[in-house]
């Protein structure tokens, strides 16, 4: 198998300048550096086209821990995303390296079963607190896992699905928060914030402010003890 961040490294190539080469997209190629997608064959040929020879100097030699145990599970690797997970603990450390590859590709990670290949950023934050629990269905109750599908920076700029979806927002003083964003003001560039506790109440966000934003896609509710 190719070692593709170090051949890219050797090139002096950004991720997406390298995606661009191979005509997928940035995380897709972030995804196979931190070993939480395999190399598809298709790819090996589109480096072999570009690079020719210089390959093989470039074999992986260090496998990835969380390939060998789903190998070994008899589980299809095809068939599972490894999702960076954001727990509770995590979130000093993401908030000052989230734009760093080292720091997410060291972040731990959970298997997600997926029926097609995902498009876009993903990552698991865990909740922390219970402004987002009210005890109904849609509550996210403290310790739950939420998947989270990266909304790029450019859509910004035009309504938010704030209908349709919860986010998570990591947002630069406040830090990484579960909500239910109830306005969205373009003009202004804020989104007014809601949570499902009602002990806590609505309060207001400039974007400009926020570092990234993600939709709440699914949730995982830990197991009760």
């Amino acid at each position: 198998m190719i070692d593709i961040k170090a051949l890219r490294k050797a090139k002096k190539m950004t991720q997406q300048e390298f995606a661009e080469l191979l005509g997928c997209d940035q995380s897709f190629i972030s995804q196979i550096e931190g070993g939480k997608r395999p190399l598809p064959e298709e790819y090996v040929e589109r480096l072999t086209e570009n690079f020719g020879n210089n390959l093989d100097e470039h074999k992986l030699v260090k496998k990835n821990p969380a390939s060998e145990i789903l190998q070994k599970a008899n589980i299809n690797f095809d068939s599972i995303m490894l999702v960076p997970l954001v727990s509770q603990y995590a979130y000093a450390g993401y908030l000052s390296g989230f734009g760093d590859e080292e720091y997410t590709d060291s972040l731990p990670t959970v298997p997600w079963y997926v029926d097609r290949e995902y498009k876009g950023k993903y990552m698991f934050f865990e909740v922390r607190g219970d402004s987002m629990n009210d005890g109904s269905i849609a509550s996210y109750p403290e310790g739950s896992r939420l998947l989270a599908r990266n909304v790029c920076h450019e859509h910004w700029g035009s309504r938010l699905p704030v209908n349709a979806w919860d986010f998570v927002i990591v947002h630069r003083n406040e830090g990484i928060l579960a909500k239910r964003i109830v306005e969205h003001n373009v003009g202004e560039g804020t989104i007014t914030c809601h949570s499902l506790n009602l002990l806590y109440a609505d309060f207001v966000l400039r974007l400009n402010d926020v570092f990234e934003l993600y939709t709440i896609v699914q949730k995982v509710i830990p197991a009760k003890r």
